[in-house]
């Protein structure tokens, strides 16, 4: 929620109430920099906000659901499987 706040005052945006069209843009700029997971995850912390502070989660909204798709696309989410441990490694 930090992270997204900042991003908002920076750019003079709302944050709270967030409007979901700031929120895709927000998706958009992270994805120049961080990996599906992160953006999933920062995206649940600005649900959680705003359900806690009795808003309807901008993150549900189809333009965001849009975006975050086709990042997910472009990015790729596979997850690279660490090498089983061996007995000779042990």
């Amino acid at each position: 929620w930090a992270h997204f706040s900042a991003w908002c005052e920076g750019r003079g945006l709302v944050a709270l109430p967030a409007d979901p069209a700031t929120v895709a843009l927000y998706v958009a700029a992270l994805a120049e920099t961080c990996k599906p997971s992160t953006i999933t995850r920062r995206l649940s912390s600005i649900s959680v906000v705003h359900g806690t502070s009795g808003h309807p989660s901008p993150t549900r909204d189809p333009r965001v659901q849009t975006v975050t798709r086709g990042v997910r696309r472009q990015l790729g989410t596979a997850q690279t499987e660490a090498r089983p441990l061996s007995i000779g490694d042990l």
